[in-house]
């Protein structure tokens, strides 16, 4: 029997299985929290055409607006994609077989509101989206299935998701055809790991810290989403959106972070690893730049350094 689905979402990854809903006839409500932008206006269209209850869900009133939406949904299951809030023990009753997240990591190694940035800041070779159904904890519920993602070395933030849009239509084409028959699996808690929401410390390229692959894998993470890594030149920060490594036979002995060559062709800038990094497109308040555009524009000269911002107690900042 055709299951009745209602569906939450607050990010355009969540279409592809929207989609495959509606054409199988099965959506029955859309839900987004309070922020009007493309994605809430999307959704609005997409309930008003298909004629189907949007629900408008607020934060500081989540359990009246959610549970008046549910009702009018009737559905016998929710799907949620990137939710912001947590959803009210009382509300997880409501649907007949509950509300099943799709989260975009793997369980339980990955929980928290971000494990895209963090898988590929940690270089994992792969990520996924993994459907649990929801409890009264964050990212905690049994698992009902996963769909892994290959996470290739040059890919981005912006193209991992992409990716994972797409896995997250195939992962509930899979849980829609086979709801009855899945057994669910509960979470390993030996290897359950949070991790918070990245902040601007996160972004900052520690020099004297970080080789030179983990400097590329944080542009990766935060390209586009987080307008890239952070470095600062000339206490201005700089946001490094695409960058390459290249080797040297007698690398030069310097602290990292020193500039090599800075010329038309580009600004190459030394790791701590004793790489040659090569900034390919930057951004600054004035703009998005090669690295030779950079170098030309504001007069870059070898032997200047890239560094990490004054700050009270570096000690002190998230890890």
């Amino acid at each position: 029997m055709k299951k009745r689905i209602a569906v939450l979402c607050n990010h355009p990854m969540g279409l592809p299985a929207i989609d495959y809903l509606i054409t199988n006839n099965l959506l029955v409500g859309l839900g987004c929290p309070a922020f009007p932008g493309d994605n809430f206006f999307r959704l609005q269209m997409i309930a008003e055409e298909k004629k189907v209850p949007f629900g408008i869900i607020e934060e500081q009133n989540i359990e009246k607006t959610l549970n008046e939406w549910l009702k009018k949904c009737n559905a016998d299951v929710v799907l949620v994609f990137t939710f912001p809030f947590k959803i009210p023990k009382n509300s997880l009753k409501i649907p007949r077989q509950g509300f099943f997240n799709f989260h975009t990591g793997l369980l339980p190694v990955y929980r928290g509101s971000d494990p895209i940035f963090w898988q590929i800041f940690a270089q994992e070779s792969v990520g996924g989206i993994t459907v649990h159904q929801m409890d009264d904890k964050f990212d905690n519920g049994p698992i009902a299935l996963v769909e892994k993602v290959e996470i290739p070395t040059e890919d981005t933030y912006g193209q991992h998701i992409q990716k994972l849009a797409m896995a997250a239509r195939t992962a509930c084409t899979k849980l829609v055809e086979n709801f009855d028959k899945i057994k669910l699996a509960p979470q390993d808690q030996s290897v359950a790991n949070s991790q918070t929401r990245p902040n601007f410390f996160n972004f900052l390229i520690d020099w004297d810290k970080y080789s030179s692959q983990q400097i590329k894998a944080l542009v990766r993470a935060t390209n586009p989403i987080y307008g890239g890594a952070i470095s600062f030149f000339r206490s201005v920060p700089v946001h490094f959106l695409q960058v390459a490594i290249g080797s040297s036979q007698k690398p030069p002995d310097t602290r990292p972070g020193t500039i090599i060559s800075s010329s038309k062709d580009g600004i190459i800038v030394l790791t701590s690893d004793k790489k040659l990094l090569r900034l390919d497109v930057v951004y600054t308040e004035d703009g998005f730049f090669t690295g030779g555009k950079l170098a030309a524009t504001f007069g870059i000269k070898e032997g200047e350094m890239f560094t990490l911002p004054d700050m009270p107690d570096p000690n002190q900042a998230p890890q």
